[in-house]
């Protein structure tokens, strides 16, 4: 953000507005106060993650996504290789026109395009198939190819998002791997770490790699500033954008239909009083308002937007109370496979809200609340029978 003022890169519906230093102060304390939890209950201060006993669900769990992700890839193979090897930018905005090529998914029978649908739910939140994929190598101590069955599944949004001209996707999977690296590091040996190191960096240079090229193809056309080409100056915009769009709407921005859609998007769709997603949510504000919302700005942006201010300082509080209470009885215990799963969960509204509120969307509360009840069933039990 400072690099991007520094080069005069504000967005240009910024016009003569500044940074202040209110709107800078709400922000870093928001996160702070978020963060602190984590800070506070380290995951390292876990003592141990009790395995399951149910293994037998969870080789079923790795082969049935596995599958799934074959599957799909199948069904969009054509417009996938298309889309990698052509424009990249034009293919955005014939997308973003309605033009673009309708997916050969179309053409089967209802009862598998339903199932399909629903499978794409409940896989809504991949950062949870890359959990499982270390969960299963280093804590239920499974082969390694179901690791890496559940890995190669949670790329199911990276395709989904390349298939909706998007590139997000891609940071959130190379977050949510990191993260899960950090969370399950004292678990590894040191032979593991390189088995590990070995399956997962050609994974991620390929995936870094195709982000900066999308990223490149979309900005070809555009100027650069100063020395910096056009590709380098978007990878600036897109990192720094998030917290200059969050001053600006915080300071500038009252929402003319305010709402909870963007923290209860699953209750709004159950209730029939929601958008078709947050992107039409946005898009209705914008028609509404001399301001382009389609942008980055944070998980709390988004809600302030959405909502209003209050309501966004009013969410980070509860979010801090709520998973200080949760994580601080994971402290220095033996923890098992849903705790382990809730640790995360909490955590991933901050590693996952770089840009925007990751829950935001539909498909990925329904994984979130899906996931629980799976966790709930393969849950271990107690030495007294009793589910934990």
């Amino acid at each position: 953000s400072v690099i991007m003022v520094s080069l005069g890169m504000e967005p240009s519906q910024f016009g003569s507005y500044h940074v202040s230093f209110f709107a800078t102060l709400v922000y870093c304390v928001l996160i702070t106060m978020c963060t602190y939890p984590f800070i506070r209950y380290k995951s390292f201060n876990i003592i141990d993650i009790r395995p399951i006993k149910q293994t037998k669900l969870l080789k079923i769990m790795a082969v049935v996504f596995f599958l799934f992700f074959i599957l799909d890839t199948a069904m969009n193979f054509n417009l996938l290789y298309d889309i990698l090897t052509g424009d990249f930018g034009a293919y955005r905005a014939a997308h973003y026109k309605g033009d673009d090529e309708v997916t050969w998914v179309a053409r089967y029978p209802y009862i598998v395009r339903l199932i399909v649908q629903y499978m794409h739910f409940i896989v809504g939140s991949p950062w949870i198939l890359t959990f499982l994929a270390f969960y299963v190598v280093l804590i239920q101590k499974l082969p390694y190819k179901y690791g890496l069955m559940f890995l190669i599944s949670s790329l199911i949004g990276i395709e989904g998002n390349l298939l909706a001209a998007g590139r997000s996707d891609t940071i959130y999977w190379l977050i949510g791997v990191g993260a899960c690296f950090v969370f399950f590091l004292p678990y590894m040996s040191r032979e593991q770490r390189k088995k590990i190191g070995v399956i997962m960096v050609p994974i991620i240079a390929v995936f870094v790699a195709m982000f900066l090229m999308t990223t490149m193809s979309k900005f070809e056309s555009h100027e650069g500033v100063g020395e910096l080409d056009a590709g380098s100056t978007s990878i600036i915009g897109y990192a720094g954008q998030p917290f200059l769009y969050f001053c600006f709407f915080f300071d500038n921005f009252t929402c003319p239909i305010p709402s909870l859609e963007a923290i209860f998007p699953y209750s709004y769709y159950l209730m029939g009083k929601g958008h078709s997603g947050i992107v039409a949510l946005q898009e209705a504000l914008s028609n509404r308002t001399p301001y382009e919302l389609g942008v980055f700005y944070t998980f709390i942006g988004q809600i302030a937007v959405t909502s209003n201010n209050f309501v966004a300082i009013v969410y980070c509080i509860l979010v801090t109370l709520l998973a200080n209470s949760f994580v601080s009885k994971t402290y220095r215990r033996i923890i098992n496979l849903s705790q382990a799963y809730y640790y995360m969960l909490f955590a991933s509204v901050l590693f996952l809200g770089l840009f925007s509120h990751y829950y935001a969307i539909l498909t990925k509360t329904f994984s979130v609340i899906a996931f629980s009840f799976i966790f709930w069933i393969l849950n271990a039990k107690t030495n007294n029978g009793k589910r934990t």
